[in-house]
């Protein structure tokens, strides 16, 4: 059973796409989760379940992308990168829906704070769509917002995740990925780009996993397939190891069926782990990689 099969067996639900799959665990429903398979689905050829593509087209128009009652930009960004890349022509709808996410608060109503709940580096992540709406000479109306957001960099080339003193790795890995993008997209980044993607080479584990935090925490699978996905991108030859290493610790999570787990205790078969794993084999293994393909 390939990913996608697992994924659409267990992991789809009706509309809705499961957080993660796990009998002791259930997963929620997952509008962020749902936008990355759908893209991923197109980008592969795959048919779409259409069940998923009419609740998220609801969701959005009803602007209440998120979980919990709350509605995240980010989510929103996601879920809207994975309706356009079924689209043949610019719909005028996700135009405006993309106008709204400048306007908008990180999150509605407004939380804690807490690194998703702030405009720090994981927005960054938004600029990916820019780069693919460009490259089909579509509007990019949320790239001047982008383009003025400012992250901070440490010494260690570590973007700053506020309000913590550690860095979430895997809002650092978004960070990195908007970079590249506004890269493609011919904007200056405010950072130094090379020095945080070398920050995961620092961070990087004996097992080849990617930790939570940059100061410890369990090693992800999302991180890790970000991360192997980044250094394709970047310099496949001169990460050539490190790739190496992190696809050995994303098979140590995978099962038979190509599901792949959140972490090394954990027994949640995830779904964004399992997408980003896929992706980050198919690009190590020779697959077209660019930018603005990145889930």
């Amino acid at each position: 059973m390939t990913p996608e099969a697992w994924l659409c067996e267990h992991a789809v639900r009706g509309g809705d796409v499961l957080s993660w799959v796990n009998t002791a665990h259930p997963g929620y429903a997952y509008p962020e989760a749902a936008g990355l398979l759908i893209r991923w689905f197109a980008l592969r050829g795959i048919p779409v379940p259409r069940a998923v593509t009419a609740s998220l087209t609801t969701v959005v128009s009803e602007q209440r992308v998120g979980r919990d009652g709350f509605a995240y930009a980010f989510d929103t960004a996601v879920v809207l990168a994975g309706l356009e890349a079924l689209d043949e022509h610019e719909d005028p709808r996700w135009t405006q829906a993309r106008r709204q996410l400048r306007r908008a608060a990180v999150v509605h109503p407004a939380q804690d704070p807490h690194w998703s709940t702030l405009a720090g580096p994981h927005m960054l992540k938004l600029a990916v769509g820019c780069a693919a709406r460009a490259r089909r000479g579509w509007s990019t109306p949320t790239l001047d917002w982008l383009a003025d957001l400012r992250v901070q960099q440490d010494a260690t080339g570590r973007l700053l995740t506020p309000p913590h003193d550690s860095t979430y790795v895997h809002a650092h890995a978004y960070g990195c990925e908007g970079l590249l993008a506004l890269r493609v997209l011919g904007v200056p980044a405010s950072v130094d780009i090379d020095g945080a993607l070398q920050f995961l080479r620092l961070v990087q584990r004996e097992d080849g996993g990617i930790p939570a935090w940059s100061d410890g925490g369990p090693s992800r699978a999302d991180t890790t397939a970000q991360a192997i996905r980044l250094w394709v991108l970047h310099d496949p030859d001169g990460h050539r190891t490190a790739i190496e290493r992190g696809l050995e610790f994303l098979e140590s999570l995978t099962d038979a069926h190509g599901a792949v787990r959140y972490e090394p205790d954990s027994a949640d078969r995830n779904t964004w782990c399992t997408l980003f794993a896929a992706q980050a084999r198919a690009w190590a293994a020779g697959a077209t990689a660019r930018v603005e393909d990145l889930l």
